[in-house]
């Protein structure tokens, strides 16, 4: 698996760092004691950049492997 970890481009390595760390700040956020308005909106904004940066990686992914043919229709 490190191997693997070690093979990614520079853009996959920073994309998949981002939603882990986005990915906790919506994990602690949605635990903090804080009001629920402000939950709800701390809780929404980093699920939906980690959600965001999630297909953005899918798509840079599975679209230039699509066009050159590798993966099927």
């Amino acid at each position: 698996m490190i191997d693997r970890a070690r093979s990614l481009d520079r853009a996959s390595s920073i994309q998949y760092a981002l939603m882990i760390v986005l990915g906790s700040a919506c994990f602690v956020a949605a635990l903090a004691p804080i009001g629920n308005e402000l939950k709800i909106a701390a809780v929404s904004l980093f699920f939906g950049i980690t959600a965001g940066l999630w297909v953005s990686h899918l798509i840079t992914v599975v679209y230039p492997r699509h066009r050159s043919g590798e993966v099927g229709e």
